[in-house]
Protein backbone atom coordinates (compact mmCIF):
# COMPACT_ATOMS: atom_id res chain seq x y z
CA UNK A 1 0.00 0.00 0.00
CA UNK A 2 1.40 3.19 -0.86
CA UNK A 3 0.43 5.72 1.97
CA UNK A 4 1.00 8.64 -0.13
CA UNK A 5 -2.27 7.68 -1.72
CA UNK A 6 -4.22 8.13 1.82
CA UNK A 7 -6.09 11.17 2.51
CA UNK A 8 -5.77 13.05 5.70
CA UNK A 9 -8.46 15.07 7.46
CA UNK A 10 -8.57 18.53 7.00
CA UNK A 11 -7.70 20.58 10.37
CA UNK A 12 -10.81 21.27 12.36
CA UNK A 13 -12.90 18.97 9.90
CA UNK A 14 -14.46 17.12 12.66
CA UNK A 15 -15.09 19.28 15.75
CA UNK A 16 -14.97 15.34 17.80
CA UNK A 17 -14.55 12.29 18.07
CA UNK A 18 -18.31 11.23 17.77
CA UNK A 19 -18.63 13.58 15.24
CA UNK A 20 -15.34 11.27 13.29
CA UNK A 21 -17.22 8.35 13.62
CA UNK A 22 -20.93 8.86 13.08
CA UNK A 23 -19.11 10.49 9.33
CA UNK A 24 -17.03 7.28 8.87
CA UNK A 25 -19.51 4.62 9.99
CA UNK A 26 -22.17 6.11 8.08
CA UNK A 27 -20.15 5.55 5.04
CA UNK A 28 -19.45 2.21 5.76
CA UNK A 29 -23.21 1.44 7.08
CA UNK A 30 -24.07 -0.29 3.55
CA UNK A 31 -21.18 -2.82 3.41
CA UNK A 32 -21.27 -4.04 7.67
CA UNK A 33 -23.66 -4.62 10.35
CA UNK A 34 -22.37 -1.86 12.70
CA UNK A 35 -22.86 -1.60 17.10
CA UNK A 36 -21.78 1.17 18.97
CA UNK A 37 -20.07 1.43 22.29
CA UNK A 38 -19.60 -2.14 22.88
CA UNK A 39 -18.66 -3.13 26.38
CA UNK A 40 -15.59 -5.07 27.50
CA UNK A 41 -13.28 -5.67 30.08
CA UNK A 42 -9.54 -6.04 30.88
CA UNK A 43 -7.85 -9.25 31.48
CA UNK A 44 -7.57 -7.50 35.28
CA UNK A 45 -11.31 -7.32 35.21
CA UNK A 46 -11.49 -3.62 34.57
CA UNK A 47 -14.53 -2.18 32.18
CA UNK A 48 -14.29 -0.13 29.23
CA UNK A 49 -16.22 1.08 25.82
CA UNK A 50 -14.97 0.28 22.73
CA UNK A 51 -16.13 2.80 20.18
CA UNK A 52 -17.59 0.37 17.64
CA UNK A 53 -17.55 -2.97 16.43
CA UNK A 54 -18.36 -4.47 12.53
CA UNK A 55 -19.13 -7.72 10.78
CA UNK A 56 -19.39 -7.48 7.19
CA UNK A 57 -23.12 -7.96 5.64
CA UNK A 58 -21.49 -10.23 3.18
CA UNK A 59 -18.96 -12.53 4.91
CA UNK A 60 -18.01 -14.95 2.27
CA UNK A 61 -15.16 -13.31 0.86
CA UNK A 62 -13.31 -12.72 3.74
CA UNK A 63 -10.87 -15.46 5.50
CA UNK A 64 -12.36 -15.89 8.63
CA UNK A 65 -15.70 -17.57 8.30
CA UNK A 66 -17.49 -15.07 11.02
CA UNK A 67 -15.21 -11.74 10.15
CA UNK A 68 -15.33 -9.28 12.90
CA UNK A 69 -13.43 -6.44 14.31
CA UNK A 70 -13.24 -3.41 16.28
CA UNK A 71 -12.53 0.17 15.50
CA UNK A 72 -11.25 2.95 17.61
CA UNK A 73 -11.52 6.67 16.43
CA UNK A 74 -9.18 9.08 17.46
CA UNK A 75 -8.79 12.59 16.68
CA UNK A 76 -5.97 13.73 14.50
CA UNK A 77 -3.53 15.60 16.50
CA UNK A 78 -1.32 16.69 13.85
CA UNK A 79 2.40 16.29 15.75
CA UNK A 80 5.43 14.44 14.39
CA UNK A 81 6.06 13.12 17.90
CA UNK A 82 6.29 9.48 19.01
CA UNK A 83 4.73 10.29 22.13
CA UNK A 84 0.83 10.42 20.72
CA UNK A 85 1.46 8.03 18.41
CA UNK A 86 2.47 5.83 21.07
CA UNK A 87 -0.54 6.59 23.41
CA UNK A 88 -3.11 5.59 20.65
CA UNK A 89 -0.89 2.20 19.58
CA UNK A 90 -0.90 1.29 23.43
CA UNK A 91 -4.30 1.78 24.04
CA UNK A 92 -5.47 -0.15 20.96
CA UNK A 93 -2.79 -2.85 21.49
CA UNK A 94 -4.18 -3.16 24.88
CA UNK A 95 -7.77 -3.51 23.41
CA UNK A 96 -6.46 -6.55 21.63
CA UNK A 97 -6.20 -8.59 25.27
CA UNK A 98 -9.59 -7.79 26.21
CA UNK A 99 -13.15 -9.93 25.63
CA UNK A 100 -15.83 -7.43 24.36
CA UNK A 101 -19.05 -8.67 25.08
CA UNK A 102 -20.65 -11.05 22.84
CA UNK A 103 -17.62 -11.32 20.72
CA UNK A 104 -14.21 -12.15 22.64
CA UNK A 105 -11.14 -10.67 21.56
CA UNK A 106 -11.04 -8.61 18.25
CA UNK A 107 -8.42 -6.94 15.99
CA UNK A 108 -8.47 -3.36 16.34
CA UNK A 109 -8.66 -0.79 14.00
CA UNK A 110 -7.39 2.88 14.53
CA UNK A 111 -9.33 5.37 12.38
CA UNK A 112 -7.73 7.67 11.24
CA UNK A 113 -3.89 6.02 11.53
CA UNK A 114 -1.79 7.33 14.17
CA UNK A 115 0.85 7.46 11.94
CA UNK A 116 -1.16 10.79 10.36
CA UNK A 117 1.64 12.92 11.39
CA UNK A 118 4.49 11.22 9.82
CA UNK A 119 2.22 11.23 6.48
CA UNK A 120 1.11 14.60 7.00
CA UNK A 121 5.12 16.21 7.82
CA UNK A 122 5.74 14.22 4.10
CA UNK A 123 3.57 15.79 2.51
CA UNK A 124 4.16 19.30 4.00
CA UNK A 125 7.79 19.08 4.07
CA UNK A 126 8.42 19.87 -0.01
CA UNK A 127 6.75 23.57 0.65
CA UNK A 128 7.90 23.67 4.48
CA UNK A 129 11.63 23.61 2.50
CA UNK A 130 10.93 25.80 -0.59
CA UNK A 131 9.69 28.48 1.66
CA UNK A 132 12.46 28.17 3.80
CA UNK A 133 15.17 28.55 0.80
CA UNK A 134 12.76 31.58 -0.61
CA UNK A 135 13.05 33.10 3.11
CA UNK A 136 16.45 32.81 3.61
CA UNK A 137 17.48 33.85 0.36
CA UNK A 138 16.57 37.14 1.61
CA UNK A 139 19.15 39.75 3.06
CA UNK A 140 16.05 41.30 4.90
CA UNK A 141 15.80 37.67 6.60
CA UNK A 142 19.50 37.91 7.67
CA UNK A 143 19.79 41.57 8.68
CA UNK A 144 17.34 40.60 11.07
CA UNK A 145 18.92 37.88 12.30
CA UNK A 146 22.17 39.20 12.71
CA UNK A 147 20.42 42.99 14.23
CA UNK A 148 18.62 40.28 17.06
CA UNK A 149 21.63 38.50 17.78
CA UNK A 150 23.78 41.65 17.97
CA UNK A 151 21.24 43.34 20.33
CA UNK A 152 21.19 40.27 22.60
CA UNK A 153 24.72 39.96 23.27
CA UNK A 154 25.07 44.25 23.90
CA UNK A 155 27.15 45.18 20.55
CA UNK A 156 26.70 48.47 18.91
CA UNK A 157 26.34 48.28 15.16
CA UNK A 158 25.86 50.74 11.91
CA UNK A 159 23.50 49.82 9.63
CA UNK A 160 26.42 49.57 6.65
CA UNK A 161 28.40 46.76 9.43
CA UNK A 162 24.75 45.08 9.93
CA UNK A 163 24.43 45.08 5.52
CA UNK A 164 28.11 43.43 5.51
CA UNK A 165 27.49 41.38 7.97
CA UNK A 166 23.98 39.79 6.34
CA UNK A 167 25.54 39.67 3.13
CA UNK A 168 28.33 36.69 4.89
CA UNK A 169 25.18 34.93 6.62
CA UNK A 170 23.20 34.84 3.41
CA UNK A 171 26.36 33.45 1.43
CA UNK A 172 26.79 30.92 4.50
CA UNK A 173 23.27 30.29 4.34
CA UNK A 174 23.51 29.51 0.60
CA UNK A 175 26.74 27.21 1.00
CA UNK A 176 25.11 25.55 3.72
CA UNK A 177 21.88 24.08 1.56
CA UNK A 178 24.05 23.16 -1.25
CA UNK A 179 26.40 21.18 0.72
CA UNK A 180 22.69 19.32 2.37
CA UNK A 181 21.72 18.92 -0.79
CA UNK A 182 24.87 17.21 -2.63
CA UNK A 183 25.14 14.96 0.56
CA UNK A 184 21.34 13.88 -0.51
CA UNK A 185 22.51 13.32 -3.86
CA UNK A 186 25.69 11.50 -2.95
CA UNK A 187 22.82 9.04 -0.75
CA UNK A 188 20.91 8.74 -3.78
CA UNK A 189 18.32 10.77 -3.57
CA UNK A 190 17.26 13.83 -5.56
CA UNK A 191 17.35 16.24 -3.20
CA UNK A 192 17.41 16.58 0.50
CA UNK A 193 13.35 17.61 0.23
CA UNK A 194 13.21 13.26 -0.94
CA UNK A 195 15.68 12.14 1.32
CA UNK A 196 13.20 13.72 4.66
CA UNK A 197 10.08 12.37 2.83
CA UNK A 198 11.61 9.01 2.83
CA UNK A 199 12.84 9.25 6.20
CA UNK A 200 9.55 10.63 7.31
CA UNK A 201 7.72 7.42 5.47
CA UNK A 202 10.76 4.70 6.98
CA UNK A 203 9.00 5.98 9.96
CA UNK A 204 5.82 5.76 9.20
CA UNK A 205 6.36 1.77 7.66
CA UNK A 206 7.82 0.73 10.60
CA UNK A 207 4.85 1.92 13.10
CA UNK A 208 2.48 0.27 10.82
CA UNK A 209 4.47 -2.64 11.10
CA UNK A 210 4.66 -2.73 14.48
CA UNK A 211 0.93 -1.98 15.12
CA UNK A 212 0.37 -5.60 12.84
CA UNK A 213 2.37 -7.30 15.05
CA UNK A 214 0.04 -6.07 17.86
CA UNK A 215 -2.63 -7.37 16.46
CA UNK A 216 -3.94 -3.52 15.10
CA UNK A 217 -4.53 -2.25 11.75
CA UNK A 218 -5.99 1.31 10.22
CA UNK A 219 -9.23 2.42 8.49
CA UNK A 220 -8.18 4.84 6.67
CA UNK A 221 -9.86 6.87 3.17
CA UNK A 222 -7.75 6.20 -0.10
CA UNK A 223 -7.96 8.19 -3.19
CA UNK A 224 -8.63 5.37 -5.17
CA UNK A 225 -10.61 2.95 -3.09
CA UNK A 226 -12.03 5.11 -0.88
CA UNK A 227 -12.38 4.19 2.99
CA UNK A 228 -9.83 1.34 3.61
CA UNK A 229 -8.86 -1.43 6.07
CA UNK A 230 -5.06 -1.93 6.25
CA UNK A 231 -2.97 -3.95 8.41
CA UNK A 232 0.93 -3.93 8.43
CA UNK A 233 0.34 -1.63 5.58
CA UNK A 234 -1.25 -4.10 3.90
CA UNK A 235 -5.49 -3.80 2.25
CA UNK A 236 -7.81 -6.22 3.54
CA UNK A 237 -11.01 -4.32 2.38
CA UNK A 238 -11.78 -1.26 0.80
CA UNK A 239 -15.21 0.38 -0.59
CA UNK A 240 -14.58 0.27 -3.75
CA UNK A 241 -12.60 -3.23 -4.36
CA UNK A 242 -13.31 -6.28 -2.72
CA UNK A 243 -12.06 -8.36 0.86
CA UNK A 244 -8.35 -9.28 0.00
CA UNK A 245 -8.31 -12.94 0.83
CA UNK A 246 -5.11 -13.10 2.78
CA UNK A 247 -4.26 -16.03 4.90
CA UNK A 248 -4.29 -14.33 8.10
CA UNK A 249 -7.09 -13.56 10.80
CA UNK A 250 -8.98 -10.64 12.10
CA UNK A 251 -8.47 -11.52 15.48
CA UNK A 252 -5.39 -10.72 16.89
CA UNK A 253 -2.67 -13.61 17.48
CA UNK A 254 -1.88 -15.81 20.48
CA UNK A 255 1.38 -16.45 21.26
CA UNK A 256 3.30 -17.26 18.31
CA UNK A 257 0.43 -18.41 16.02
Amino acid sequence: MNYADLLLPEPGQYINEKQLADTVLGELRSHFHIQREVSGRYPTGKALRLDAVLRPRDPGPWFDDEPVFGVEFKLPSRTNGYRDDAAQIRQAADYTYCEFDGYGRLGIFLCPSPVLGKLQSAQDVMTRHTNRVAEEGTIEYHRKWVASFWRASGRVFTDAELDAEARTARWKARKRLETIEAGARAEGFSSATHREQHRLLDQAGFLVRMMGGFGVGELMLHRTFGWTLLRSGDRLWSQLGEPVRRPTSLRPRLGSQ
